[in-house]
């Protein structure tokens, strides 16, 4: 199911597209004008156009193609909204860095530190599992309440000096009540510049002094996914998907906001919370997961819940998720992807054997208790 983004943002006339390399811009019957450099610029001049399941941008004219032309976005090697490669941040963890210059002031730690140790007396307490009663809500009732909750925790005004230490707060605070409540925790972001970097490392920091464990990496041209979990005493283990895509029209969300039968009440509720993007790309984002989710509800109505077996557990679990999603995707093979088996979509405690810094497994520690010092 590994495939390329689909396309949501609606480019209007003015808005800057940049080309990866080679790069093509066509005229209306596909005939090539101009293969391009990385980095080169374009302006639209319109909204796309769907043609043969492909999106094409009118681009204005130039000299060397002086009626103007179409440019493929998004897709790889094509051209996108942002002028940034999809990078990960430099190596090093907090609080064992050097806070970049010019973006307001390093992260006030004491400040930081008093939250976590408030929430660890709170984990360390026996009433800290939240409970939904009453019946399972149905799948169209699911995907209207993952969308009413999902979070959006962007701070855009990076003149503010201290604008770091509030949004740290923030993310412990989302990270914190989603361990009460969650199954499944879906971070996403939108590749920035140095501030975005910075977000995106103090978040592999809470979740480690939260005791979670980075099980698994993936990687795609548009996007890179971290994944993380720990265990949960009294309840399955809450699994945290750090998602961080190239640009707003990478954006997909689809898969991960399906309905899935016994996550539409706590503590097995799926969330989703936009949490690091640039200030121009919130827009794009923002217009991106209202289509999407909106999508989302049309199809819970049409087919139910989702087939709960990993798209990549197996071939049959994959065509059973096409079927859901009344897409056409490539096979396994054809995609490169060995079949992983799993039965389950998130950590189980079966699969949580892992050691944490005090040497307990995760198995063996109550939520909340390995907030280390």
């Amino acid at each position: 199911m590994i495939r390329g983004p689909v396309k949501e943002v609606k480019e209007t006339a003015g808005t800057t597209l940049y080309a990866d390399e080679g790069a093509f811009v066509k005229d209306g019957n596909g005939r090539v004008l101009k293969t391009c450099r990385k980095g080169e610029k374009m302006e639209a001049a319109g909204e796309p156009i769907e043609k043969d399941g492909l999106f094409r941008v009118p681009v204005q004219p130039r000299s060397d193609f002086p009626n103007g032309g179409f440019v493929a976005i998004p897709a790889v090697n094509g051209f996108s909204t942002s002028d940034r490669d999809l990078t990960r941040p430099s190596p090093g963890m907090w609080p064992n860095r050097t806070w970049p210059p010019k973006i307001g002031q390093p992260p006030k730690w004491r400040a930081i530190e008093s939250l976590f140790m408030a929430f660890a007396a709170f984990f360390a307490g026996s009433n800290w599992l939240l409970t939904d009663e009453g019946d399972e809500p149905t799948a169209v009732q699911q995907a209207r309440a993952l969308q009413a909750d999902m979070n959006t925790r962007i701070l855009a005004t990076v003149q503010t000096g201290g604008w770091v230490t509030g949004w740290v707060c923030s993310i412990i605070q989302l990270v914190a009540m989603s361990i009460q409540d969650c199954q499944g925790l879906f971070l996403i972001a939108v590749k920035g510049g140095p501030a975005c970097d910075e977000e995106l490392v103090l978040i592999d920091y809470v979740l480690e002094r939260f005791g979670f464990i980075h099980t698994r990496t993936n990687e795609v041209p548009w996007m890179y996914e971290d994944t993380w979990a720990r265990a949960r005493s009294g309840a399955a283990p809450i699994t945290v998907f750090k998602q961080v895509f190239r640009c707003p029209e990478h954006v997909f969300v689809d898969q991960a906001a399906v309905p899935l039968d016994g996550h539409g009440t706590a503590p097995n509720l799926v969330r989703l919370a936009l949490v690091s993007a640039p200030v121009w790309a919130v827009s794009g984002i923002n217009q991106a997961l209202k289509m999407q989710l909106d999508s989302v509800i049309d199809r819970a109505r049409r087919n139910g819940f989702a087939p709960y077996a990993p798209w990549d557990s197996s071939q049959e679990a994959h065509d059973a998720f096409a079927a859901y999603m009344e897409a056409s995707y490539a096979s396994l093979a054809n995609q490169g992807i060995v079949p992983t088996g799993h039965t389950s979509r998130f950590a189980t405690n079966d699969s949580l054997g892992l050691t944490c810094s005090d040497g307990r497994t995760q198995k063996e520690m109550q939520c909340g208790s390995c907030i280390c010092s």
